[in-house]
């Protein structure tokens, strides 16, 4: 932890024009970060490939900042370290010209998230509502059958990405932030900030309280596309940052999926002119990421495109029983306070017993919402008003 302690100080020295190469410099002239941070002005000036202007700020700036002081911040966020030499960090980062040395990160840290079937899901901001059901359904299916799903926390498709995870009981959801690990942005991402705080993981490789900037986002897509092993995009025009994040994971060798959406549409222009030119392969359905890792035998891929063919609304008509609720309660059932509530909160905790349980398919057929914003209200009455809980196979009942 004394050895932390100095790569935290060095992550919290900005506008001295220290990058990647220049702290490897001083790390392969050291031996550690511990040293150099001792080490005199002299000492730094002999630093080869250390610019002396940089030698001599880093000398100066260093004195402006405690060791204990960037610990107490780390405490204080609730946040973590994983240094680029422990067995913990993610060897996918490697693959990349300039790695970063030090990760912070709050929620559940899980290597096994990152070695195993890490899938990165990025899209449009203002993405259409095709695209946002498409993308939360894909996400759920893949997390239900243990695969992780990265993305970026912002507005749109990340979003939809993220609930769509927040589905399984084991939710294998990362965000890797542009800024800092308690930076929320936007600020309507809270509510999927706090269930990855418990049940997820929020990542990056800038200390607490950096305010994020327009250079940290290309530098936030290299990690989301090194950390995966298939990039899908949701939807994307032609100078959308998510085909960035695409060109990063072609450099790395990694597949990139696009989802089709209509022709006329604007947000998918990007998208098309990807799969045209044969740099992204179309997706239609979770059976095409299974392909990919070879987890799908010719029948199970039939059996699989006949179901996401059906229609799904009719067979759950079909198979369709309410949940069952005694009606004469065993004991009385404490009042709601929901004056707070949104209607549509209001709406879908009425569907939503005290006794006995309700699953979330169960409620898109009763209540006919959106599938985001059904997502929407059931992290709100969670995460918000604690007026409802998950149980462990998934489904919901009224908080007691």
């Amino acid at each position: 932890m004394i050895e932390k302690a100095y790569w935290v100080a060095f992550s919290r020295i900005s506008g001295i024009g220290m990058g990647h190469k220049r702290l490897r410099a001083i790390l392969e002239h050291f031996g550690s970060l511990k040293t150099a941070w001792l080490a005199s002005k002299d000492e730094l000036l002999q630093v080869p490939d250390l610019p002396a202007d940089v030698a001599l700020k880093l000398a100066s700036n260093r004195y402006q900042i405690s060791l204990e002081e960037g610990l107490e911040i780390l405490d204080k966020h609730k946040a973590s370290v994983i240094l680029r030499s422990e067995p913990e960090y993610p060897q996918a980062l490697l693959k990349l010209k300039n790695p970063p040395f030090i990760l912070f990160y709050k929620g559940i840290w899980d290597s096994a998230w990152f070695a195993g079937k890490p899938v990165s899901i990025v899209g449009s901001r203002t993405a259409s509502e095709y695209a946002m059901s498409h993308t939360a359904e894909l996400s759920f299916q893949l997390a239900e059958r243990g695969y992780t799903i990265i993305s970026g926390l912002a507005y749109g498709i990340d979003s939809a990405a993220h609930k769509g995870a927040f589905r399984c009981p084991h939710n294998q959801s990362v965000a890797v932030l542009p800024g800092g690990v308690d930076q929320i942005t936007p600020i309507s991402s809270k509510l999927i900030y706090q269930v990855l705080e418990r049940s997820g993981c929020i990542l990056s490789e800038h200390f607490p309280g950096t305010v994020p900037q327009k250079s940290f986002f290309p530098d936030r897509n290299r990690i989301i596309a090194a950390l995966s092993k298939i990039v899908i995009v949701s939807e994307a025009k032609p100078a959308s940052g998510s085909l960035i994040t695409g060109e990063y994971a072609l450099e790395l060798d990694i597949p990139v999926f696009c989802l089709a959406g209509r022709a006329d549409h604007e947000g998918n222009a990007g998208s098309h002119q990807w799969i045209k030119k044969g740099l992204a392969r179309l997706i239609t359905s979770y059976t095409d990421v299974l392909e990919e890792f070879a987890e799908f035998t010719p029948l199970e891929r039939s059996q699989a495109q006949r179901a996401s063919h059906s229609n799904p609304q009719e067979e759950k008509q079909v198979h369709y029983s309410p949940p069952t609720v005694p009606s004469q309660p065993a004991e009385p059932v404490k009042p709601l306070f929901t004056a707070n509530l949104s209607d549509s909160e209001r709406f879908v905790l009425e569907k939503i017993p005290s006794l006995g349980s309700i699953t979330f398919d169960d409620l898109v057929v009763l209540l006919a919402l959106p599938v985001s914003e059904l997502n929407y209200c059931l992290m709100g009455l969670f995460v918000k008003h604690k007026l409802i809980r998950r149980l462990g196979d998934g489904s919901w009942v009224r908080a007691t």
